[in-house]
């Protein structure tokens, strides 16, 4: 949802590839350190350590989606059948 939908509700329609390319690439290029980096905490601090940091990411990052604003709104309303 953060890397593809919030970026082109947001953005001129001219730059909406680029809005969504960004946070796709940071992602896919910072991503490939995180297995290396939890390899070391584990082998340093142990394996728990690395589950309980997870778990505090997915409950921080669930926490701030309940906080994202809708950025589009609807000039109508949308019901089943329409």
């Amino acid at each position: 949802m953060f890397s593809a939908i919030i970026p082109s509700e947001s953005v001129d329609v001219k730059i909406v590839a680029t809005a969504i390319s960004i946070p796709t690439a940071l992602g896919e290029i910072f991503g490939g350190f995180a297995p290396a980096i939890a390899g070391l905490v584990a082998q340093h601090l142990g394996l728990v350590v690395v589950f309980i940091g997870a778990g505090t990411a997915l409950v921080v990052a669930s926490g701030l989606a309940c906080g994202v604003m809708e950025t589009l709104k609807l000039k109508g309303k949308v019901g089943v059948g329409q």
